[in-house]
């Protein structure tokens, strides 16, 4: 379903950057390029309005302190962090545990690392990423065995 969306959107786009280039430099030509600028200023006033709902949207919020650009996912998109994966680009372990446990629970087989060699850049950015890893991986280890020493 996400592809599928994402398919449409990217006609729209294309369709309509084909369409409106050609539509507003014929009007350019015919009234003036001052009268296209204008049109285009309403354009972008216009879908400024039309997203202005997307602020209230819980997941499209700002930044907390808590949060952080650097090696954080964007999109919890399972394809695209599977590509990120096969691409052996870092991605936080409580993403990932997030998804996979999302996937489990309907049945879905877990997202995958690449195994095999990686070049001491790789080392390096994932040695400098991996702190927050390591304490997320601790803390669920410490919440797992609470609740098995709590109800054996």
């Amino acid at each position: 379903k996400k592809g599928s969306v994402h398919g449409i959107n990217n006609a729209i786009f294309k369709f309509s950057a084909a369409v409106f280039q050609l539509l507003l430099g014929i009007l350019a030509d015919s009234q003036g390029v001052i009268l296209v600028l204008w049109i285009c200023v309403g354009i972008s006033f216009f879908a400024a309005l039309v997203n202005l709902p997307l602020i209230r949207h819980p997941r499209l919020g700002t930044l907390t302190d808590n949060d952080s650009d650097e090696g954080t996912v964007a999109s919890l998109d399972d394809d695209i962090i599977q590509e990120q994966l096969d691409k052996a680009e870092y991605v936080p372990f409580k993403d990932m545990y997030a998804i996979n446990e999302t996937r489990a629970a309907v049945g879905l087989p877990f997202l995958e690392s690449r195994f095999g060699e990686y070049s001491r850049e790789h080392v390096d950015t994932f040695s400098s990423l991996s702190g927050d890893d390591l304490v997320f991986i601790r803390n669920k280890l410490e919440q797992r065995l609470a609740a098995i020493h709590d109800d054996p």
